[in-house]
């Protein structure tokens, strides 16, 4: 009898691994680029065309709904603030009485060279711009002061016709009005000097609205869901710890940047501590439900029969290294989308080097860091992202990180090279 259910339960647990990792994750993940089961059925151009017919496809949401809005709004004038119906809304007093903190959010902006030569329709920075909207649209109470605007940093500027079409909806600041106003910035290689001069541009531009942050996007970092709930959240934590710090409010707050996106093929699972304490977790998580679930089985298959302290561990061990083999498969970057989108998990860390598709600047810091830059040449070898690494050693300063990312990449063609990227990373 004994021997006839050891090998149930054997049998059992035998099944159970190979319908989950021979059948229901293959088929889950085999187009998640991340996971050990990636198997794309496309593969070469038709993986690029079904990339872009995504791209389209929320081009065309994003654009239903900001025509929608502007139907409604019917002004011509920048919009500063969305309603939930969307008609324009000012900053609040309420807003202010709540201690809320403003924000502005800067989307730098320039037409990708797939775009100029009208090989591509993108829509990046319409996306961008929507999501915002959007989302700032369905709570005036939380988000009573934010200001979207957007800067406009193509060489080009009056020639960057989705950026001038938004400028009816949303504020909108140009840099350079033709080429020749683009001094200094000539050869191939300084286009990087361009991307520090343009990123200083738009952190000015923050300072006329007189909020306490700035957020600086990318016009190919899309805001995901929850956005500013958790953007407003992180802020309060941070000003609740500076308080307890009694710093005073005219002193320059110790921390230079959040960023809100780190790209997914670098935030796997490695061999750092952080990385094996989140395997420890997900371990313990995993013995304890399967010894919770052997109990309700020995009890199926005898009833009220006494568990040994072996069958418990067992039990534990298997249920660890099923759980934890799962999360290993599946990819972490895909594990901390799904604990997000399900329990709103995240969390705070010490940011990493790259990069600066959204980040978040207390305004107190940003003349310093403005002051910074501008002493600063950027190249190939010393980018955007390194200059800032730089300020945050050379001022002694703090940088976090908001874990898992709240803004997706859609960038498959980047604005400071013309030929595209992995198309697999952007289906």
């Amino acid at each position: 009898m004994i021997a006839r259910r050891t090998a149930l339960t054997i049998g059992a647990i035998i099944c159970l691994f190979l319908v989950t990792f021979g059948y229901i994750l293959p088929k889950l993940c085999e187009d998640r680029i991340y996971s050990v089961y990636f198997r794309p059925r496309d593969r070469g151009a038709d993986l690029a065309t079904k990339a872009y017919r995504k791209n389209i496809a929320r081009l065309q949401e994003a654009s239903l709904y900001l025509g929608a809005v502007s139907a409604e709004n019917g002004t011509g004038k920048p919009v500063r603030f969305w309603s939930s119906n969307g008609v324009i809304k000012r900053a609040t007093v309420e807003g202010r009485r709540k201690n809320l903190p403003s924000i502005g959010i800067g989307v730098t902006t320039v037409q990708r060279s797939a775009e100029k030569d009208g090989r591509f329709r993108l829509g990046y920075l319409t996306q961008v711009v929507a999501a915002l909207c959007r989302q700032a649209a369905e709570d005036d109470d939380n988000f009573a002061r934010i200001q979207i605007f957007v800067c406009n940093v193509d060489k080009d500027g009056v020639r960057h016709k989705e950026a001038t079409r938004l400028s009816s909806i949303i504020a909108t600041h140009v840099k350079y009005t033709n080429e020749e106003s683009l001094s200094g910035v000539r050869e191939p290689w300084q286009i990087f000097e361009k991307e520090k001069r343009d990123y200083q541009f738009c952190l000015e531009r923050s300072l006329l609205y007189n909020v306490d942050y700035a957020v600086i996007l990318e016009d190919d970092a899309v805001p995901k869901s929850g956005f500013f709930k958790v953007l407003y959240e992180v802020l309060k934590e941070k000003e609740k710890f500076e308080a307890a710090t009694e710093r005073p409010r005219d002193v320059t707050v110790n921390w230079a940047f959040i960023k809100l996106y780190y790209p997914e093929k670098w935030a796997g699972f490695s061999f750092e501590w952080r990385s094996l304490l989140e395997l420890l977790y997900f371990g313990l998580a995993g013995g304890v439900l399967f010894d919770v679930a052997s109990v309700f089985y020995s009890r199926l298959i005898a009833s009220h029969r006494q568990r040994t302290l072996f069958s418990h561990a067992s039990a534990f061990c298997f249920g660890a290294i099923y759980v934890v083999s799962i999360v290993l498969a599946v990819g972490r970057p895909y594990i901390t989308d799904c604990l997000y989108d399900v329990w709103g998990w995240y969390r705070l860390i010490s940011s990493r080097g790259c990069c600066t598709q959204a980040v978040v600047y207390p305004a107190a810091s940003v003349p310093d860091l403005i002051e910074y830059i501008s002493n600063k040449e950027c190249d190939i070898d010393y980018s955007i992202d390194l200059l800032l690494e730089d300020y945050v050693v050379d001022g002694k300063l703090n940088r976090f990180l908001v874990e898992p990312n709240i803004v997706n990449h859609i960038g498959l063609f980047s604005s400071l090279r013309a030929y595209a990227k992995r198309p697999a990373e952007f289906i």
